[in-house]
């Protein structure tokens, strides 16, 4: 696939309503993911399992985004991605519906699994629109989209715990059902059409994506960072219902629920990081909000470490792991974004295929250490993978600074 091709594709520029539009839907899609943590302990009492099996749930939603991400994602370099995005929002509904009906937890898993696949829409939206946005303002427009994803993340959180203490929790997945049945209709008619691509087959875009991972040290390298990164945050969530469901603080689903709207910090995070990435393309202040972003996901965990059954910490701890996580995988998304503009689809699947592994073993390992050993052991699991990131992130800064120190009047990335 040549890359000229690419940039004619790249010059209309999308209406600030289409991006409203995208950035709605991403969050809406990904929600799916989350709706599930808040209520794990009814969905236990329910199918009459214990806290590490329920937990996995999360890691089962994962694990079918992330090969979702390997196999479904690179379709965006060679198909209309105006065909491509209705047909995987249609795979929610379908996963949603089962999640809602599902008699058993065996069934739930895959219905669950089903969902994580479906989930990738917004993975799919977010390079179309890395594509169409002018390059000063491209990292901006992805922002708006990673705003809208992450206030989906959060606010699913919100949302689940209010219908589910209302109507119980099944009725949170035929809801998220209706909502996908009219975003799709919505999309139908907005996504704009693109000019035609090269042809190429499938089995050769699968293996484009992994030569690009290998050929690509800067993409190799943010993937791994944003894994830990991600992994953090899915140790948190993992966990965090479980811990304030039992004492001291007996809260109920409803409330529960609420701490997802305690994260939207997060989102001003993305707009933020976004605006600085535009002005500061390349510079070493991208390093740097990644190594500070990195710290702010360690800290949070010595704060739960040391005030497990103090609400305050506890909650300036969730802000701190929100925003953290979204500092990083936003100045990840800035360099990545602009290593190829023929690529951004392949780029986004061989990174966010990673990221999500980081995600799985997050949670796994959350499950496991929260059955066995309770919160401390938990958190420990979220410290150590922040370490992780505040190593790599100081590597990249050094290599940044090394590298700029050779070239000074070249703009690195990597």
């Amino acid at each position: 696939m040549e890359s000229n091709s690419r940039e004619v594709i790249a010059q209309p520029i999308l209406a600030s309503s289409t991006l409203w539009v995208f950035a709605v839907a991403t969050g809406a899609i990904v929600a799916n993911m989350y709706y599930c943590q808040p209520i794990l302990p009814r969905m236990a009492a329910t199918f009459h399992e214990t806290v590490a099996s329920t937990t996995f749930v999360v890691t089962a939603t994962q694990v079918g985004y992330a090969f979702s991400l390997a196999l479904i994602v690179p379709l965006g370099d060679i198909m209309s991605r105006r065909r491509l995005v209705p047909t995987v929002f249609g795979l929610a509904i379908i996963g949603t519906l089962l999640c809602a009906l599902a008699p058993s937890m065996t069934l739930f898993l895959f219905a669950s699994a089903l969902v994580g696949a479906a989930s990738v829409g917004g993975q799919i939206l977010i390079p179309f629109t890395a594509d169409f946005a002018p390059t000063e303002r491209r990292s901006r427009s992805v922002a708006r989209l990673m705003s809208g994803l992450l206030t989906g993340v959060l606010l699913a959180r919100t949302f689940s715990g209010v219908i589910a203490q209302a109507f119980g929790w099944r009725t949170v997945y035929l809801s998220s059902a209706v909502i996908m049945t009219i975003l799709t209709l919505v999309l139908i008619s907005t996504i704009p059409r693109e000019p035609a691509r090269e042809h190429a087959r499938y089995r050769d875009l699968l293996l484009a994506t992994l030569v690009l991972l290998r050929n690509e040290p800067v993409l190799r390298r943010r993937s791994y960072l944003g894994a830990l990164a991600f992994g953090c945050f899915s140790v948190l969530w993992s966990s965090l219902s479980w811990k304030l469901s039992r004492a001291p603080f007996h809260l109920n689903s409803f409330s529960i629920g609420l701490f997802g709207i305690i994260g939207l910090g997060g989102v001003t995070a993305a707009n933020l990081v976004g605006r600085v990435a535009d002005k500061h393309r390349g510079g070493s202040i991208t390093f740097k909000v990644t190594l500070y972003a990195a710290i702010a996901t360690f800290a949070s965990f010595l704060l739960f470490m040391a005030g497990g059954s103090n609400m305050f910490l506890i909650v300036l701890g969730v802000i701190l792991v929100d925003a953290g996580t979204q500092g990083v995988q936003l100045s990840n998304q800035t360099l990545i974004y602009g290593l190829s503009s023929a690529s951004r689809s392949r780029i986004t699947s061989a990174y966010m295929f990673i990221y999500f592994l980081g995600g799985v073993v997050g949670s796994a390992l959350a499950g496991l250490a929260l059955e066995h050993s309770g919160w401390i052991a938990s958190s420990l699991v979220g410290l150590l993978m922040g370490i992780g990131a505040i190593w790599l992130a100081i590597v990249e800064l050094r290599r940044n600074w090394r590298e700029r120190a050779l070239t000074p009047n070249a703009i690195s990335v990597g």
